[in-house]
């Protein structure tokens, strides 16, 4: 379950971040990762999950009926990887913090580090 989402643009500095406690849908974006290498994972709210609007711009985490599933593999202690579909991979960092799993991407070629912090259950 995901209580808070980072995302920094490495080429302009800008940054945004969201927390379940401001934007409660937030929690309804899930993932599990499965014991035989596959992972699943979606959006279960019943709305889409707005997290900011102005008039020019809408920013949503989590659209009714979102979902993707594929294969991870851990490499080394803290390392993962994603693939969907046997297709797109990505790669991320795992650390523990507070007693929380926090999931870093880093991806230079877009600019972007995203990092999500995520509830186990």
């Amino acid at each position: 379950m995901l209580i808070s989402k980072a995302d920094f643009d490495t080429s302009t500095g800008a940054s945004e971040t969201y927390t379940s406690t401001a934007s409660p849908c937030l929690s309804d974006n899930q993932t599990t990762l499965k014991d035989d290498g596959t992972w699943a994972g979606g959006y279960v709210g019943a709305e889409d999950c707005y997290v900011s609007r102005t008039p020019n711009s809408v920013t949503i985490i989590g659209a009714k009926g979102d979902a993707a599933a594929g294969q991870w593999v851990m490499s080394g202690s803290n390392r993962i990887k994603f693939t969907v579909s046997g297709n797109n991979a990505s790669y991320g960092q795992l650390s523990n913090v507070g007693g929380k799993v926090q999931l870093t991407f880093k991806d230079t070629s877009q600019n972007f580090i995203s990092t999500s912090v995520l509830v186990k259950q």
